[in-house]
């Protein structure tokens, strides 16, 4: 009725109620972030148009997804990484979860969007989901995040996985390009947390001690 009348203020009303009622029906928060845009609500209508796209992703629509994120984003083309910095923010709260959600909707859209991927792997080893992190986290490096960066959540996800060749490997190589750029002390606290977390590893001790020694602090 309130769309046939043209009463956008009331039909904005009724599908906040329907988008409260079913939040997981991408189609009415769609139709929600419609109808704020041609209210002027670009910010608010954003918002809803990621949320849309969070909904269809989940339901296995990814299609959909990327389609509902890139009308958020055509309403907001001046805004950096919207979507990223809400994943930050649900981290920061302590929602883990949803973040992970709305990253998986960024890097199904946007798959050369490294800053995602990395963010996604790691709170994806947080969560101890292994293999999803690790794959997230290889993806980040082969899309030009240094490796080095990542070397303790990728690290960690290794050792869940039960690669601990790979963590000793990856352990040493953080540790040569460390010292080798005179800034070693990242990835000694690196290569400690992976040995905190399997101290049954001797090659990880001996890759600590032989940094140790190339730095001159034994």
């Amino acid at each position: 009725h309130y769309a046939r009348s043209g009463d956008t203020p009331k039909l904005v009303d009724a599908y906040k109620r329907l988008a409260q009622f079913d939040p997981t029906n991408s189609a009415v928060i769609a139709r929600l972030a419609e109808a704020m845009a041609k209210e002027g609500m670009r910010e608010a209508a954003a918002a809803e148009y990621e949320r849309a796209a969070q909904a269809a992703q989940a339901a296995g629509q990814a299609a959909e997804a990327k389609r509902l994120l890139r009308k958020g984003r055509d309403l907001l083309p001046g805004a950096a990484e919207p979507s990223v910095v809400l994943a930050e923010r649900l981290i920061d709260e302590g929602k883990a979860a949803e973040s992970v959600e709305v990253l998986r909707t960024i890097t199904a859209a946007e798959p050369g969007n490294l800053k995602a991927w990395r963010l996604l792997g790691e709170v994806l080893v947080s969560r101890k989901q292994a293999a999803e992190a690790t794959a997230a986290l290889e993806r980040a490096v082969a899309l030009g995040v240094p490796e080095v960066e990542v070397a303790r959540s990728l690290g960690l996800a290794l050792l869940q996985s039960g690669r601990e060749d790979d963590a000793v490997a990856l352990c040493q190589r953080a540790a040569d390009a460390g010292v080798a750029d005179g800034k070693p002390d990242a990835a000694i606290a690196c290569c400690r947390d992976l040995l905190a977390t399997a101290p049954q590893l001797i090659a990880l001790q001996g890759c600590l001690a032989a940094t140790f020694q190339a730095l001159g602090r034994v």
